[in-house]
């Protein structure tokens, strides 16, 4: 029987406000504007799997970056993980030195992993830090192409700053 691998999209992004962007740029038929925030998208995406390829330290680290894939949407970005069992033990961190039972006997923790890194704002060792070291250059990029866009359709008046865009409506992790 064949094993099961799990994924799960360990990164994403959202930003308030751009699903009503791309409402209005679908509107006015501005498919070009779309693809520019879409782009912009995978720009960020690309850049977390970049940093988070050269933040892998461990040999099992390494192995689980090579199979990190950026994925995006019209209204979002983010990194998918997974492929081998062990690539969330390479993320996340396990229990180290508490007993369990398999099939060998009882055995102490995962001690293969680094121990458990942290939980929320403070999880991961490679994808998460790469992503929480990316969140200012990704405002920019996306700001930027927001108002490339703008400022590229008709009828909409003046540009918003990056500020305006960004200013408490980034939400990150």
């Amino acid at each position: 029987m064949a094993r099961k691998t799990t994924t799960s999209k360990a990164v994403s992004f959202r930003v308030e406000g751009l699903k009503e962007l791309q409402k209005s740029l679908k509107a006015l038929e501005d498919v070009e504007g779309q693809a520019q925030v879409k782009a912009a998208f995978k720009r960020a995406a690309d850049e977390v799997v970049d940093r988070s390829r050269r933040r892998a330290s461990t040999r099992m680290e390494r192995s689980m970056a090579g199979r990190l894939k950026p994925s995006v949407a019209k209204l979002s970005a983010g990194v998918v993980i997974g492929g081998k069992p062990y690539d969330f033990g390479a993320e996340f961190g396990a229990a180290q030195n508490e007993p369990r039972n398999t099939r060998r006997g009882t055995v102490l923790g995962w001690n293969q992993f680094k121990p458990t890194a942290g939980q929320g704002t403070e999880a991961g060792y490679v994808v998460h830090p790469s992503a929480r070291d990316t969140q200012d250059w990704l405002a920019g990029e996306l700001g930027s192409a927001i108002e490339a866009v703008w400022d590229g359709s008709s009828g909409r008046g003046s540009s918003p700053s990056v500020e305006d865009i960004f200013g408490s409506g980034f939400g990150g992790i």
